[in-house]
Protein backbone atom coordinates (compact mmCIF):
# COMPACT_ATOMS: atom_id res chain seq x y z
CA UNK A 1 0.00 0.00 0.00
CA UNK A 2 2.52 2.50 1.40
CA UNK A 3 4.99 1.73 -1.87
CA UNK A 4 2.22 2.18 -4.42
CA UNK A 5 1.44 5.20 -2.76
CA UNK A 6 5.28 6.77 -3.40
CA UNK A 7 5.42 5.24 -6.40
CA UNK A 8 2.43 7.21 -7.82
CA UNK A 9 3.99 10.36 -6.33
CA UNK A 10 7.49 9.54 -8.68
CA UNK A 11 5.12 9.15 -11.79
CA UNK A 12 4.01 13.11 -11.01
CA UNK A 13 7.85 14.20 -11.43
CA UNK A 14 7.02 15.88 -8.03
CA UNK A 15 8.00 12.99 -5.41
CA UNK A 16 8.33 14.03 -1.97
CA UNK A 17 11.45 12.76 -2.19
CA UNK A 18 12.51 15.62 -5.10
CA UNK A 19 12.14 18.27 -2.28
CA UNK A 20 12.80 15.89 1.10
CA UNK A 21 15.55 16.70 3.34
CA UNK A 22 14.57 13.44 4.73
CA UNK A 23 13.11 10.65 3.17
CA UNK A 24 11.58 7.67 4.56
CA UNK A 25 9.08 5.48 2.81
CA UNK A 26 9.60 3.05 5.57
CA UNK A 27 11.42 2.36 8.42
CA UNK A 28 13.13 -1.23 7.17
CA UNK A 29 16.07 1.30 8.10
CA UNK A 30 16.63 3.96 10.71
CA UNK A 31 19.80 5.26 9.40
CA UNK A 32 20.18 8.94 10.75
CA UNK A 33 17.50 8.95 13.79
CA UNK A 34 17.61 8.30 17.23
CA UNK A 35 15.23 6.27 19.10
CA UNK A 36 14.56 7.38 22.50
CA UNK A 37 12.31 5.47 25.66
CA UNK A 38 9.97 2.88 24.62
CA UNK A 39 10.61 4.07 20.52
CA UNK A 40 11.81 0.88 18.86
CA UNK A 41 11.85 -0.37 15.14
CA UNK A 42 9.14 -3.15 14.70
CA UNK A 43 9.99 -4.96 11.23
CA UNK A 44 9.80 -1.79 8.83
CA UNK A 45 7.70 0.71 11.18
CA UNK A 46 8.51 2.40 14.24
CA UNK A 47 6.61 1.58 17.35
CA UNK A 48 7.13 5.19 19.31
CA UNK A 49 4.74 3.65 22.13
CA UNK A 50 3.32 -0.15 22.24
CA UNK A 51 0.28 -1.20 24.47
CA UNK A 52 1.53 -0.77 28.14
CA UNK A 53 0.75 2.04 30.12
CA UNK A 54 3.14 4.73 31.19
CA UNK A 55 5.48 4.96 28.53
CA UNK A 56 6.97 7.55 26.64
CA UNK A 57 8.78 7.43 23.15
CA UNK A 58 10.64 9.93 20.64
CA UNK A 59 12.17 9.96 17.43
CA UNK A 60 14.48 12.38 16.15
CA UNK A 61 16.20 13.26 12.88
CA UNK A 62 20.32 12.96 14.70
CA UNK A 63 21.44 15.89 12.43
CA UNK A 64 19.65 19.51 12.61
CA UNK A 65 17.09 20.42 9.74
CA UNK A 66 15.90 23.45 8.34
CA UNK A 67 12.82 24.53 10.03
CA UNK A 68 13.00 28.43 10.34
CA UNK A 69 12.60 29.30 7.00
CA UNK A 70 9.81 27.41 6.48
CA UNK A 71 9.26 23.14 5.79
CA UNK A 72 6.51 20.39 4.78
CA UNK A 73 6.48 17.48 6.20
CA UNK A 74 4.67 14.54 5.22
CA UNK A 75 3.83 11.66 7.60
CA UNK A 76 1.95 8.19 8.22
CA UNK A 77 1.01 6.84 11.60
CA UNK A 78 -1.39 4.53 13.57
CA UNK A 79 -2.73 4.17 16.38
CA UNK A 80 -4.97 0.72 17.59
CA UNK A 81 -5.23 -2.16 19.62
CA UNK A 82 -4.57 -1.06 22.69
CA UNK A 83 -7.46 0.10 25.39
CA UNK A 84 -11.06 -0.54 23.67
CA UNK A 85 -12.71 3.00 23.11
CA UNK A 86 -9.85 4.60 25.24
CA UNK A 87 -6.68 4.23 23.09
CA UNK A 88 -4.34 6.79 24.06
CA UNK A 89 -2.15 8.86 23.03
CA UNK A 90 -1.65 9.40 19.70
CA UNK A 91 1.69 11.04 17.45
CA UNK A 92 2.99 13.75 17.81
CA UNK A 93 5.43 16.25 15.28
CA UNK A 94 7.56 18.66 17.02
CA UNK A 95 11.21 20.32 16.77
CA UNK A 96 13.43 21.73 19.91
CA UNK A 97 17.21 22.73 19.76
CA UNK A 98 18.56 20.64 22.50
CA UNK A 99 19.89 17.80 21.36
CA UNK A 100 18.72 14.24 19.63
CA UNK A 101 18.18 12.63 23.10
CA UNK A 102 15.11 14.38 24.45
CA UNK A 103 12.05 13.10 25.95
CA UNK A 104 9.05 14.60 27.57
CA UNK A 105 6.08 13.49 30.05
CA UNK A 106 3.48 10.70 29.39
CA UNK A 107 0.07 10.17 29.59
CA UNK A 108 -1.54 13.49 26.83
CA UNK A 109 1.81 15.29 27.22
CA UNK A 110 3.20 12.87 24.54
CA UNK A 111 6.40 13.31 25.06
CA UNK A 112 6.65 16.85 23.83
CA UNK A 113 5.29 18.79 27.00
CA UNK A 114 8.40 18.68 29.15
CA UNK A 115 11.10 19.61 27.09
CA UNK A 116 12.03 23.23 27.25
CA UNK A 117 11.69 25.40 24.03
CA UNK A 118 9.71 23.00 21.57
CA UNK A 119 7.10 23.60 19.47
CA UNK A 120 4.87 20.49 18.46
CA UNK A 121 1.56 19.49 16.48
CA UNK A 122 -0.29 16.74 18.48
CA UNK A 123 -2.95 14.37 17.44
CA UNK A 124 -4.37 12.79 20.37
CA UNK A 125 -6.66 10.18 20.67
CA UNK A 126 -7.61 9.54 24.11
CA UNK A 127 -8.27 13.43 24.73
CA UNK A 128 -9.78 13.85 21.19
CA UNK A 129 -7.60 16.88 19.56
CA UNK A 130 -5.38 18.11 17.15
CA UNK A 131 -3.56 21.05 18.35
CA UNK A 132 -0.07 23.46 18.07
CA UNK A 133 1.65 23.47 21.00
CA UNK A 134 4.97 25.18 22.69
CA UNK A 135 7.01 25.15 25.88
CA UNK A 136 8.74 27.31 27.96
CA UNK A 137 12.13 27.27 29.15
CA UNK A 138 11.15 24.97 32.30
CA UNK A 139 9.02 22.92 29.40
CA UNK A 140 5.45 23.56 30.43
CA UNK A 141 3.27 23.87 27.70
CA UNK A 142 0.97 26.22 26.08
CA UNK A 143 -1.81 25.62 23.89
CA UNK A 144 -1.80 27.93 20.74
CA UNK A 145 -4.43 26.67 18.49
CA UNK A 146 -6.59 23.30 18.81
CA UNK A 147 -9.88 21.70 17.59
CA UNK A 148 -11.75 18.76 18.95
CA UNK A 149 -10.97 15.72 16.59
CA UNK A 150 -11.92 12.41 18.11
CA UNK A 151 -11.14 9.49 16.31
CA UNK A 152 -7.49 9.11 16.15
CA UNK A 153 -7.33 5.82 17.70
CA UNK A 154 -8.77 3.90 14.31
CA UNK A 155 -7.42 0.70 12.79
CA UNK A 156 -6.15 2.48 9.49
CA UNK A 157 -3.07 4.76 9.24
CA UNK A 158 -3.60 8.53 8.82
CA UNK A 159 -1.90 10.55 6.38
CA UNK A 160 -0.32 13.93 8.20
CA UNK A 161 0.94 16.76 6.20
CA UNK A 162 1.77 20.27 8.13
CA UNK A 163 3.03 22.51 6.16
CA UNK A 164 4.98 26.07 8.21
CA UNK A 165 5.22 28.99 6.34
CA UNK A 166 8.19 30.75 7.92
CA UNK A 167 7.69 33.95 5.83
CA UNK A 168 3.93 34.45 6.95
CA UNK A 169 4.32 32.22 10.30
CA UNK A 170 1.15 30.41 8.83
CA UNK A 171 0.14 26.45 10.06
CA UNK A 172 -1.68 24.03 7.53
CA UNK A 173 -2.48 20.91 9.61
CA UNK A 174 -4.32 18.27 7.47
CA UNK A 175 -5.21 14.46 7.71
CA UNK A 176 -5.95 12.10 4.86
CA UNK A 177 -6.03 15.61 2.54
CA UNK A 178 -8.49 17.66 4.82
CA UNK A 179 -7.03 20.72 6.25
CA UNK A 180 -8.06 20.13 9.74
CA UNK A 181 -6.60 23.11 12.34
CA UNK A 182 -5.09 26.55 10.53
CA UNK A 183 -3.32 29.09 13.16
CA UNK A 184 -0.42 31.69 12.94
CA UNK A 185 2.73 31.08 14.93
CA UNK A 186 6.33 32.49 14.96
CA UNK A 187 8.31 29.41 15.79
CA UNK A 188 11.44 31.57 16.34
CA UNK A 189 9.24 33.41 19.41
CA UNK A 190 9.89 29.96 21.38
CA UNK A 191 13.14 27.70 19.39
CA UNK A 192 16.60 29.22 19.87
CA UNK A 193 17.45 28.20 16.15
CA UNK A 194 20.75 27.79 14.58
CA UNK A 195 21.31 29.20 11.36
CA UNK A 196 17.50 28.73 10.86
CA UNK A 197 17.62 24.67 12.24
CA UNK A 198 16.78 22.67 14.70
CA UNK A 199 16.18 18.89 16.04
CA UNK A 200 13.04 17.56 14.11
CA UNK A 201 10.98 14.78 15.28
CA UNK A 202 7.97 12.89 16.98
CA UNK A 203 6.45 11.64 20.54
CA UNK A 204 3.97 9.48 21.63
CA UNK A 205 3.10 8.16 25.24
CA UNK A 206 0.89 6.22 27.21
CA UNK A 207 -0.79 6.93 30.24
CA UNK A 208 -3.54 4.79 32.24
CA UNK A 209 -4.77 4.21 28.37
CA UNK A 210 -2.72 2.79 25.23
CA UNK A 211 -2.18 2.24 21.76
CA UNK A 212 -0.15 0.89 19.58
CA UNK A 213 1.41 4.16 18.40
CA UNK A 214 3.41 3.13 14.85
CA UNK A 215 5.36 6.11 12.89
CA UNK A 216 4.89 3.58 8.79
CA UNK A 217 6.84 6.27 6.84
CA UNK A 218 8.20 10.03 7.09
CA UNK A 219 9.24 12.73 4.22
CA UNK A 220 10.60 16.15 5.62
CA UNK A 221 12.16 19.05 3.63
CA UNK A 222 11.19 22.88 2.72
CA UNK A 223 7.90 24.13 1.42
CA UNK A 224 7.52 23.18 -2.41
CA UNK A 225 6.83 25.56 -4.86
CA UNK A 226 3.04 26.43 -5.44
CA UNK A 227 2.95 24.18 -8.69
CA UNK A 228 4.51 21.46 -7.18
CA UNK A 229 3.00 21.75 -3.67
CA UNK A 230 -0.80 21.41 -5.86
CA UNK A 231 0.08 18.77 -7.77
CA UNK A 232 1.53 16.90 -4.51
CA UNK A 233 -2.04 17.97 -2.97
CA UNK A 234 -3.64 16.43 -6.63
CA UNK A 235 -1.57 13.43 -6.14
CA UNK A 236 -2.59 12.97 -2.44
CA UNK A 237 -5.89 13.00 -2.66
CA UNK A 238 -5.73 10.46 -6.31
CA UNK A 239 -3.85 8.00 -4.15
CA UNK A 240 -6.27 8.31 -1.19
CA UNK A 241 -8.80 7.37 -2.83
CA UNK A 242 -7.01 4.53 -4.24
CA UNK A 243 -5.78 3.16 -1.14
CA UNK A 244 -9.69 3.83 0.44
CA UNK A 245 -10.89 1.91 -2.33
CA UNK A 246 -8.71 -1.03 -1.77
CA UNK A 247 -10.16 -1.59 1.52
Amino acid sequence: MFTRRFAALAVLGCSAGAFAQLSYTDFSSISGLNLVGSAAQLGNVIRVTPTTNDLTGNVWATTQQDVESGFATDFTFRSYDGTPNQGADGMAFGFQNIDANQFGLNGGCMSMWGIPNTVAVVFRSFQGDVALWKTDANGDHTEIAAVSFSTISRPEPWDARIVYDGTTHDWTIMLDGSTVLSTNYDAALTVAFTSGKAFVGFGSSTGGQNDNNDLISWQYGPVPEPATFAALGLGALGLLRLRRSAK
